[in-house]
């Protein structure tokens, strides 16, 4: 597992960077999470976006560790935080952030790994500071790695 760290806010946060694994700890089995990149803006996906937002991707890899099975949804377990506004999951139709039939992050036994990307609607003038994988959708156990910037 890598460890790279960084300070996100004035030394109070320290969140790893894009690329570094973090070990997420879900109801009944242990996982690896990795935030390998953020695609800003997601061109050509298709999305349908309301005006005045952008489509941002986050590619993001999981292994599950074990010993249990992890089923959920990358739409609720992914998010961004932002220098202003929401962040909304949405459909990308097509292209590298294309949003499969079955859920990347859906039925993950005990020693296999998925990857995928998660399609999100930002403000145009926000900006992505951090991204945060909450397993099930819940705060315990979430973690969160710091964007360039």
């Amino acid at each position: 597992m890598t460890i790279v760290t960084r300070s996100v806010r004035a030394g109070h946060v320290y969140q790893p960077c894009l690329g570094a694994s973090e070990r997420v700890h879900a109801a009944g089995t242990t996982l690896s999470v990795t935030v390998t990149h953020v695609i800003d803006p997601l061109s050509r996906s298709g999305a349908a976006l309301q005006a005045g937002t952008r489509a941002v991707g986050v590619l993001v890899g999981i292994q599950n560790r074990g010993p249990g099975i992890y089923d959920s949804s990358a739409t609720g377990d992914g998010s961004v935080v932002r220098s202003s506004g929401t962040a909304t999951p949405v459909f990308a139709a097509h292209g590298v952030c294309q949003t499969p039939l079955r859920d990347f992050d859906n039925y993950i036994t005990a020693g296999d790994s998925r990857h995928g990307c998660v399609a999100f609607a930002v403000g145009v003038d926000a900006r992505v500071v951090a991204v945060r994988f909450s397993p099930h959708g819940q705060s315990v156990g979430r973690a969160a790695w710091a964007t360039p910037g």
